[in-house]
Order: C-alpha cells, then structure tokens, then sequence
C-alpha cells in the first residue's frame, strides 16, 4: 500500500464557527492578518522540506511572502480556473475591502491582491482545511521558487515603490469589479463582527493602525529573526 504524501503543512485545527461565514464575524483586514499568519507557516514549511536551511532559503521564504509575490498568486488563482466561484467571490471581496494605505515598495493594485489572497487562505482555515491543503500543495510545490522569486522581482521593479501603469497587475485591479460583496466590509460591519484583538477587544480599524508585523525569516548574520511583514 502506497504510503500518502505528506500534508502540505500540518496546522492546528481551527476554532468551529457553528456554520457560522467568516465574513459575517470579521471584516477583511482581520482575517487577512490570520491569512497572513497561517500562509507564513505554510512557506516555511515548504521551505524546510526542501532541503536544509541556509540563508538562501531563507531569503526564499521571505520572498514568497512579500507583496509582489502573494499578488502573483492572486493572479495565478483568478487566472488559472482553480478556485470555485465562491472562492473567487472572497479573493475579489478581500481585494476590494483592502482599505490600508499601500506600502512604498508596492503599488495600491499589488497590495490589493496580495490583501485578496491573505483573506482566501484565512477563509478556506476556517472553513475547508483540505481544500487549502490542496491550494497550498500546488502553489509550493517543489520547484516553484523560481516562479514566486523570479516573478516577485520582476514586478518589483515594474512597481518601482509606486503605481506603475498598465501591466498584467493593473488588468487584474480592474478587474476586481463589484460582484456582489461590496467594496468595503459591509457584512462584518452589519453584523457586527470584529476581528480578535488585544484581551479580546476590538482591533483598531485599517485607518487607525496598519496591521502588525509577525516576525519571520532574516535576521542579523543569517539566522532566523525579525523581518517586514512583507517585502
């Protein structure tokens, strides 16, 4: 009997929502911190499995995370026919809900998506764990750090730490549209949910304060310490 191949990462199992949508408890930039989070341990992971660490991996890692590189996988997945319509649904309503100021090295467009694909990955945690297992196994798998690095360069020199013009990027901003989910964070603000904070209060919103930054790969000498959220 074959032995099945390993999980693309093994995650803790997620809190039970009741059948309740996570849109509905939660806005988007609360669930795009979780995304951001639980995407993090995915790439390490991945970057582990293949082959020992070194500073090079290392600076793989960092780049699968940075901005130009998770708006890549926006337009990958919208692009590719790999989501279902109702995950389409949430990657184009987390990039429409992307209301925090862009940082310098990336254009509002590729915040937008990397936004959008930070509230898919939370979405599918919450609510269909193989199924992000899944996303995630074909988005990492080996042999793909040439795709995220090379592409994540290219578009970062395309960005020059502001709005380019025209571009693949920009046709898919454009094509984010208004499908039904709003622009803003209209379903957790009627309900009102509100993402987890600081001894269970809620968090400040996208305009009073820009989402922490988790620590990762890069540190001093080499070694593994505190990074940008995103680069």
């Amino acid at each position: 009997m074959q032995a099945a191949p390993p999980r693309a990462c093994p995650l803790p199992p997620p809190p039970d929502l009741g059948g309740a949508e996570p849109r509905s408890r939660w806005n988007a930039a609360s669930l795009a911190y979780l995304g951001d989070a639980v995407w993090e341990v995915y790439v390490r992971t991945a970057s582990y499995r293949e082959g020992p660490w070194s500073p090079r991996s290392a600076d793989a890692a960092v780049r699968r995370v940075s901005t130009h590189a998770l708006a890549r996988a926006y337009d990958r997945l919208s692009a590719g026919g790999a989501l279902t319509e109702a995950e389409a649904r949430v990657l184009r309503w987390g990039a429409n809900s992307a209301t925090v100021a862009a940082p310098r090295h990336a254009t509002r467009s590729q915040y937008k998506r990397a936004t959008g694909f930070e509230v898919l990955v939370a979405h599918l945690y919450l609510t269909d764990p193989p199924r992000l297992e899944a996303l995630a196994s074909q988005l990492l798998a080996p042999g793909s750090e040439s795709e995220w690095i090379d592409g994540a360069e290219a578009a970062a020199e395309v960005s020059g730490g502001g709005e380019s013009s025209g571009g693949e990027g920009e046709k898919a901003t454009a094509a984010l549209g208004s499908d039904g989910d709003g622009s803003s964070d209209g379903m957790a603000a009627a309900s009102g949910g509100t993402g987890p904070g600081a001894g269970g209060e809620p968090p400040a919103t996208p305009q009073q304060q820009p989402r922490p930054k988790p620590a990762g790969f890069g540190g001093a000498g080499g070694k593994p310490g505190a990074r940008a959220r995103k680069k």
